[in-house]
């Protein structure tokens, strides 16, 4: 009878990378954000939001940080969802006028392409050198219709839990494959 062995991670060293592949790395990444910059065009031109757009003006605006993190700990409200509605509407309040609806669209677009980055970095991790795959997926993320309702209505920055989750499984991955303390401690990262 054969034995069935529980699937694990390979436990294979990290790749080195060579100057020449971080180049192209950054290169494909700036094609990425160039594509996503034509694709979304129309909304970043767009001169409506959505209606909650002017509730987060009215939750944020002239508050102390303090406050911002104070809600992470009202566990008592029936919509709770303190780091898409609070937080990153406070960072932006810093940089961006509330009457610039174009700069919070630009500004979650970024927030975008930074998951974009890390879909393409994760595919890297996963099939090391598969730089068209890596590519191809995280063009892909910019294509599907989910990504289109936040950038047009402006009403959370729905990215930021995608960021978590990502940066959460890259920093198990690595902390897998190192076979050192610094990994251990990515791992409980």
């Amino acid at each position: 009878l054969p034995v069935a062995l529980p699937v694990i991670l390979p436990q294979s060293p990290l790749p080195r990378l060579n100057k020449r592949g971080v180049w192209l790395d950054f290169f494909l990444l700036l094609v990425l954000a160039i594509l996503a910059l034509i694709e979304f065009s129309s909304f970043l031109s767009s001169g409506s939001f959505g209606s909650e757009f002017t509730q987060f003006f009215m939750f944020v605006h002239d508050r102390s940080f303090g406050y911002v993190m104070r809600m992470y700990l009202q566990l008592n409200t029936s919509w709770y969802r303190p780091s898409q509605f609070f937080l990153p509407y406070w960072i932006g309040q810093q940089f961006i006028t509330w009457h610039n609806p174009d700069g919070w669209r630009a500004y979650e677009l970024f927030t975008m392409l930074i998951v974009c980055g890390l879909i393409y970095w994760l595919v890297l991790l996963l099939l090391p050198g598969r730089r068209l795959a890596a590519f191809a997926a995280a063009f892909y993320f910019t294509c599907v219709p989910m990504v289109y309702v936040p950038l047009y209505e402006l009403f959370a920055f729905d990215f930021i839990h995608i960021i978590v989750g990502m940066v959460s499984v890259i920093a198990f991955i690595l902390g897998y494959r190192s076979r050192t303390w610094s990994g251990a401690s990515w791992t409980l990262l």
